[in-house]
């Protein structure tokens, strides 16, 4: 009797317990969920990341809201891609302060996926960059190149994109360069070269390849211009060593043409064209991929050609990463 009396003693303070301190049993300490759930994020355990984000959607944690949304957009794991359910998710932790969950739904009203019929596009990201998310003042500023949002207006594009660039937001850096190459009305090839260069030293491939193409334009306006076709190809390299696919191309075909002019040991010129050769030809094979290749292919020595596959299995699978 004395040992039943007990027993159900401890459970009714167990009972007493649960009730006063629900987190013990309910609602784990949303801090180290959040912990638990970014590991397994980094760890690419999607599963076990999503299961314990979607916990803390139920307990309203805008942080779960913002994460679980990108499950959806981007469809991590076994996840189907849901954009309405991203935005949705989103927008609650918009509302709750997550900044770049301010520019996303912005991104959201955008593409006409907003659950309010009165969004705009601009006041959300007007929010983004008031709260940090530089990149949000261009954002804004894109709205402003002709689209439903904002009547056309190159001075206040440049005006907001400015204002992110500024600040380092890389895409703004290159879509300022865009503005000032793609536009006659303020047409300037200096202001161009300077902000596709800023996003170069900030690790953008793209801002490499654009400026590359713009330097062989020159060289092809100005026969003979051997240093700028240095500066090209030294970019398109840049490019395509940052996972910029279409650049493998270009980058190949400028160390062929190198080394067809070439005094001197040629080797080096040779192994780079046939790696960026190949390395077109296995993201994007085509009648000209296959031509190029087999013409490189016909000056290498065969015993360079296993290493150099090796190189190039290598590089496309970080790519992939």
């Amino acid at each position: 009797m004395y040992n039943t009396f007990n027993g159900g003693r401890l459970r009714l303070v167990l009972l007493v317990c649960s009730l006063a301190y629900p987190s013990l049993t309910f609602a784990e300490n949303t801090k180290e969920l959040l912990t638990r759930g970014y590991k397994a994020l980094a760890e690419e355990d999607y599963s076990q990341s999503f299961e314990i984000f979607s916990r803390l959607v139920k307990q309203n944690s805008p942080e779960g809201h913002f994460t679980s949304a990108l499950f959806y957009k981007h469809g991590w794991g076994s996840v189907e891609q849901d954009q309405g359910k991203a935005c949705e998710l989103f927008l609650f932790a918009a509302e709750n302060g997550i900044p770049v969950a301010q520019q996303e739904y912005g991104y959201c009203v955008q593409q006409n996926i907003a659950l309010g019929s009165n969004e705009k596009p601009g006041d959300w990201f007007k929010q983004a960059y008031n709260n940090g998310v530089y990149e949000a003042a261009c954002d804004m500023g894109r709205l402003y190149l002709g689209t439903p949002w904002q009547e056309r207006s190159l001075p206040l594009a440049i005006h907001w994109c400015q204002q992110a660039a500024e600040r380092n937001a890389v895409k703004a850096q290159v879509t300022l360069a865009d503005i000032y190459l793609s536009n006659s009305e303020v047409f300037n090839l200096e202001n161009a070269e300077f902000w596709y260069t800023q996003a170069i030293n900030n690790d953008s491939g793209e801002a490499a390849y654009k400026l590359a193409t713009l330097y062989l334009e020159v060289v092809g306006q100005q026969q003979g211009d051997e240093s700028t076709a240095n500066k090209a190809l030294y970019l398109m390299e840049i490019a395509s060593s940052r996972y910029i696919a279409k650049a493998y191309a270009p980058t190949a075909k400028l160390y062929w043409k190198k080394l067809q002019t070439s005094g001197k040991d040629s080797s080096e010129l040779l192994a780079k064209s046939y790696l960026w050769a190949k390395a077109a030809h296995q993201v994007n094979p085509t009648e000209d991929s296959t031509g190029f290749l087999s013409e490189v292919e016909n000056e290498l020595p065969g015993k360079w050609k296993g290493k150099l596959d090796l190189q190039v299995e290598e590089f496309l699978t970080n790519a992939k990463q």
